[in-house]
């Protein structure tokens, strides 16, 4: 039976995605970094509980909603990403004999958590008031029984200004990222990273660690680590660079940096370890070197 609030619930971060880093309980161990006194700074909760926003994607048309944003878009991919992410925990994972969606899934899935989430807001709304054409977000519209884009510039002012057509670009520029062609982007490939080290791997509510910033749709193939469990993490390198020198502590510091405010972990004494270690990094080095630090090592290899 359906009810009033189904689908309002829209998990920017994915319920599956969260899972993978729960403890025996089904629960995640959160921080949050605004919290005013640090007794209440920790809690724990269900992925169900955290990294959402009430209607983010619902769209509203005078007295009714739209709800297929989240129940027909974003869990159709959900289902696929989760079922991914689940065949990379498998210690047995064979990368050279895995299925090519497997592949296709993971070239959308850094897009499509990237625009879903608020982290990108600010770059969304720039590119809104930057842009005069609708063909800017991946989108084309032809006139009416022909195959001619549309020209006329008040229909896309009027089509760029709907807030409702907003919440709909975001998964199709994640989409449009899909199979773009890069020359330095396609000489890089992914690879798990499984965790030998004490503790387990941090994720948060801004969980993908990019080493350039996307400034186009192709550059959302480049250099990226993301933290897909508690004992595995996705890494995009160089085909001939290995993993053998992956630094945990600086990825999970710069997870802990760069969250917006939640940072998650199933490990309640590890998270509290790498948060006093990002307080102790801050004494002696600047908070901008701990992208380097875990990235640089990858591109002196490649260069050696």
């Amino acid at each position: 039976m359906k009810t009033k609030n189904e689908y309002r619930r829209n998990h920017f971060i994915p319920e599956g995605y969260l899972k993978n880093f729960t403890d025996e309980n089904g629960k995640i161990y959160v921080l949050d970094k605004q919290a005013k006194y640090r007794s209440s700074a920790i809690r724990h909760v269900s992925p169900k509980q955290i990294c959402y926003e009430w209607d983010r994607y619902v769209m509203k048309f005078d007295a009714d909603t739209y709800k297929g944003l989240e129940y027909g878009v974003y869990r159709h991919f959900d289902q696929k990403h989760s079922k991914t992410l689940k065949l990379l925990q498998d210690p047995n994972f064979d990368w050279i004999n895995c299925p090519t969606d497997t592949i296709e899934n993971l070239e959308v899935l850094i897009p499509m958590l990237y625009w879903r989430s608020p982290v990108s807001d600010k770059e969304f709304d720039l590119k809104i008031t930057e842009s005069k054409r609708i063909e800017d977000f991946g989108v084309v519209a032809t006139v009416e029984g022909q195959n001619e884009p549309v020209i006329d510039p008040d229909f896309h002012k009027k089509f760029l200004s709907d807030e409702n057509i907003h919440k709909a670009l975001r998964p199709i520029m994640a989409f449009a990222s899909f199979g773009k062609s890069h020359p330095v982007h396609d000489q890089l490939e992914w690879r798990v990273s499984e965790r030998v080290a004490k503790g387990s791997y941090l994720a948060s509510d801004n969980p993908i660690l990019f080493y350039d910033k996307p400034k186009d749709y192709g550059d959302f193939r480049g250099e990226v680590i993301l933290p897909i469990g508690n004992n595995r993490t996705l890494v995009r390198i160089n085909e001939n660079n290995s993993l053998d020198s992956h630094h945990v502590f600086f990825q999970d510091m710069l997870i802990f940096h760069q969250a917006q405010r939640y940072v998650l972990c199933s490990d309640k004494w590890y998270l509290d370890e790498v948060r006093k270690g990002y307080a102790n990094f801050l004494k002696t080095q600047y908070k901008n070197q701990l992208r380097s630090l875990v990235f640089d090592v990858y591109h002196k290899n490649h260069d050696a």
